[in-house]
């Protein structure tokens, strides 16, 4: 099992440098994190954000599954008044009879949702104490197996942009169900 996860890991370290190398620096991006800042799209500008690959193995009462998540993939869209429209998916790829190889037995997105950013207020001074603040609401489709209705997200985003470290801290909750 450890071979196929450095084989894995190994691969992705070299696909994400060639396309470091291919791509144009203003198109491409990796996201390598779980957050997001107090921050926007200029109005009537788009953004693609590509994010990183996961594996992870997750135990259930019946099969366990060994879990694929390609790139997440999040597409911004600058509105007016200090705002966008946020629409984010991750394609996951399945395999619940794991025997040495992956065989992808099933194929889904996760974390399918659309949301409203909005930046409420700006410091205005790099470097300095006060954060900027903003707030993505939004919902979460039932795109994954065993889910069902619609759930809601609401998170608050505090941004300090220092001069030589950013900190993002990010507060929120939201509905989860679960179940047919």
């Amino acid at each position: 099992m450890d071979k196929v996860y450095n084989k894995i890991l190994w691969l992705i370290i070299l696909l994400c440098a060639l396309a470091g190398f291919v791509a144009p620096k203003n198109v491409l991006a990796l996201r390598p994190f779980v957050t997001t800042d107090a921050d926007v799209v200029e109005p009537n500008i788009a953004e693609i954000e590509l994010g990183i690959f996961g594996l992870h193995e997750q135990k259930h009462p019946g099969p366990d599954e060994f879990v694929l998540d390609v790139p997440g993939i999040r597409f911004n869209y600058g509105l007016p008044w200090d705002s966008e429209i946020v629409l984010e998916t991750v394609g996951e790829l399945i395999d619940n009879e794991y025997t040495g190889t992956l065989g992808i037995k099933e194929k889904q997105f996760a974390d399918t949702a659309a949301f409203y950013k909005k930046v409420w207020w700006r410091s205005g001074e790099i470097g300095g104490w006060i954060p900027n603040f903003a707030t993505e609401t939004g919902f979460v489709f039932p795109t994954e197996k065993g889910t069902s209705g619609l759930d809601f997200e609401g998170t608050g985003i505090f941004s300090w942009y220092l001069e030589r470290l950013t900190v993002h801290v990010t507060l929120g909750g939201g509905t989860k169900k679960r179940g047919f």
